[in-house]
């Protein structure tokens, strides 16, 4: 066997590997993008509604507020020394 037929046989039989690499990288990538688009979605209804109870509480009209980015969790409260 000479070294082309060896780098031949080492290209043709990694296409298969490469390829379903591709695929998994693909079904990943569109799982990661619904899943923001939905979040997305979600924050834009919420905000809405809150808009729509505040001004029902207030008694103004109503009008829808941009969504807003996530808060950060707050750290647990440290108990106090006795």
């Amino acid at each position: 066997m000479t070294v082309g037929q060896w780098l031949s046989d080492a290209f043709w039989t990694s296409i298969p590997v490469m390829g379903m690499g591709v695929l998994v990288w693909l079904l990943f990538r569109s799982i990661v993008r619904a899943d923001r688009n939905e979040r997305d979605a979600y924050a834009k209804i919420e905000a809405e509604m809150r808009a729509e109870l505040a001004a029902k509480d207030e008694g103004k009209p109503v009008k829808a507020a941009a969504p807003k980015a996530p808060a950060k969790p707050k750290a647990p409260a440290k108990k106090p020394a006795k």
